[in-house]
């Protein structure tokens, strides 16, 4: 079964890649994977959920041990319903770059669109938001039909790596019909 996810992710990146001549760049991209400060999101939000918890719901403050872990089942059912709400998200956020030179990164409720520009070595892209926001440049690396750009500000780094999103489409599909997770934007 997970060889014919893979088989059918490789068909459909080789097609993408095969058919997109010009600039690799150009065309519409999936999260694969995203880390911030080196950490992948699920162990941050994981970190963040549990460092938010107040001395009612932190099962250490339970008086007997069958509360304790009562109160330690329930937070973790919440903690693991955020984190696949989080993952699903993650899966459904898209990066566009258009050969006029615009782009639109959308997922959730926020989206951003404006200009990109890549620099001469192909080393770094600028992003210039609509609307007046101030611009911004991250390290970019295509690498084996992915793309890792990675950048940061005030003191937050972020590190994504993008695929295809018609690969990341198949892939999720597949795992899908056979009633599974895709291995795709994970």
């Amino acid at each position: 079964m997970k060889s014919i996810k893979l088989f059918a992710l490789a068909a459909v990146a080789a097609i993408v890649v095969a058919c997109g001549g010009g600039n690799p760049m150009v065309g519409s991209w999936a999260v694969e994977t995203m880390t911030m400060n080196g950490q992948n999101m699920e162990t941050m939000l994981r970190e963040r959920m549990m460092a938010g918890l107040t001395a009612s719901t932190n099962p250490d403050s339970a008086k007997t041990p069958e509360a304790k872990d009562s109160l330690a089942k329930a937070l973790e059912a919440s903690i693991t319903t955020a984190l696949e709400e989080g993952n699903k998200k993650m899966k459904e956020m898209r990066v566009t770059f258009n050969e006029d030179m615009t782009y639109t990164m959308a997922g959730g409720p926020r989206e951003e669109k404006g200009k990109w520009a890549l620099s001469e070595d192909k080393k770094k892209i600028t992003f210039t938001p609509d609307g007046g926001g101030a611009a911004y440049d991250m390290a970019v690396e295509m690498m084996d039909g992915k793309m890792k750009i990675s950048g940061g500000a005030e003191g937050m780094t972020t590190e994504m790596t993008l695929i295809p999103a018609a690969a990341a489409d198949v892939a999720n599909a597949v795992g899908n019909a056979m009633g599974g997770d895709s291995t795709a934007a994970h």
